[in-house]
């Protein structure tokens, strides 16, 4: 999926100090995405060479504080950089998407928390070292703070090397792995009671697109052979709590 964009002059010879500064080209992008009606393509501003900015957009530059020929010159600028292009495109699609996921989704109040958790929340492991380390996918809502909780035993007898919950925020890019934000790590303690386990993260305007990771995470042991693993898990919970919304509303 592309961008396409009108050329006004020589994209090679402008230079990033005459563009627009990123912050204020996103949102201006998503009022013009807006203005046109529809959240069907991912296509920004197709025709835009071509249409009449006076009668269409009014004040729309004048809200933002640009011209339309500073416009087309961060826009040429960025169509000779495909890698600069795919930056702000990527960014401008997260935007969309949290905007269009806000129109379909049932109204709720700014900042109340979500929990996200999409397996069952009970888990027990005994004996034999071998099973499932729990791991889990689950799409992003948008900017807000991700807060994953595990209610856990590690028993004394487990064997487990270096039990751990592991998690990171990721979306695809050009590498096998994509691109990942990684949370802090939270080893497991061997006790005689359960204990409670809460790592937090908070997510900006970073292109991601879900939380990945491991609730029981853990290294290979060194040696072969049999070992003893011996856990319960009495909750899992992925709370999301969410910022308020920016509300974009054309003059």
């Amino acid at each position: 999926m592309l961008m396409v964009l009108a050329f006004t002059c020589r994209p090679d010879r402008i230079r990033k100090a005459e563009t627009i500064p990123e912050k204020k080209l996103i949102p201006l992008l998503v009022d013009i995405y807006l203005l046109q009606g529809s959240f069907y393509s991912p296509v920004v501003f197709r025709n835009y060479g071509g249409i009449d900015s006076t009668a269409l957009f009014g004040n729309l530059f004048e809200k933002h504080g640009v011209t339309r020929k500073e416009l087309d010159r961060t826009l040429d600028y960025y169509s000779a950089r495909p890698d600069k292009l795919e930056k702000i495109y990527q960014k401008l699609l997260v935007q969309l998407t949290q905007l269009e996921t806000t129109l379909q989704e049932p109204e709720t109040e700014p900042g109340e928390p979500v929990n996200l958790w999409n397996q069952k929340k009970k888990w027990s492991f005994a004996g034999d070292g071998t099973g499932s380390t729990i791991p889990f996918v689950i799409p992003l809502k948008g900017p807000g703070t991700y807060t994953i909780q595990v209610r856990l035993r590690l028993y004394d007898d487990d064997q487990l090397v270096n039990p751990r919950l592991t998690a990171y925020f990721w979306h695809k890019n050009e590498t096998p792995q994509g691109k990942i934000s990684n949370f802090p790590v939270r080893k497991y303690q061997k006790s005689s009671r359960v204990i409670i386990y809460s790592v937090s993260k908070h997510l900006g305007d970073e292109p991601y697109t879900h939380l990945r990771g491991n609730i029981l995470d853990y290294d290979p042991p060194e040696e072969e052979g049999n070992w003893n693993r011996h856990v319960d898990i009495e909750d899992i919970s992925v709370t999301y709590t969410p910022e308020r919304m920016m509300k974009f509303q054309p003059d």
